[in-house]
């Protein structure tokens, strides 16, 4: 079975601030709905006996329980995806909850709080205005 997931979320706890500057509330969409927001280096990966995923960062995460982290650039390439948080055990350390059981991780890439799927439809000459559109608008 695989893990759901639908329903992604932010929160001011990821170190996301919205600030009093011209044009900081277009980056902080751009973060959300666009790029989504890395995560620091990953020292280590590893798959458990029940195939969850543990990843060892760098630095402190700030991620919460049940968020989105979506991987990219591992080998083998089935690990790359989205996953739910399972645990955070430490504050550079998540358990993310997988279906991976006999895989073990060959190359560490990078990980992302995953974006909300959308795209930039219309940005202006000065980058100052954005229109966003859902990548898939048919979903809910």
């Amino acid at each position: 079975m695989t893990t759901d997931v639908d329903v992604q979320f932010f929160s001011h706890l990821n170190g996301l601030v919205l600030g009093n500057n011209w044009g900081d509330m277009i980056r902080l969409l751009d973060t959300c709905l666009v790029n989504g927001l890395p995560l620091t280096d990953i020292t280590s990966a590893s798959i458990d006996a029940q195939g969850d995923i543990t990843i060892n960062l760098y630095a402190d995460h700030k991620c919460l329980l049940f968020q989105i982290v979506e991987l990219s650039g591992f080998e083998p390439m089935e690990i790359n995806g989205k996953y739910r948080i399972k645990g955070a055990p430490t504050a550079k350390q998540l358990i993310l909850k997988a279906i991976h059981t006999g895989k073990s991780i060959t190359k560490n890439g990078t990980a992302k709080l995953a974006s909300l799927g959308y795209d930039i439809a219309f940005r202006d000459s000065v980058d100052i205005k954005r229109a966003y559109r859902a990548k898939n608008p048919r979903s809910e």
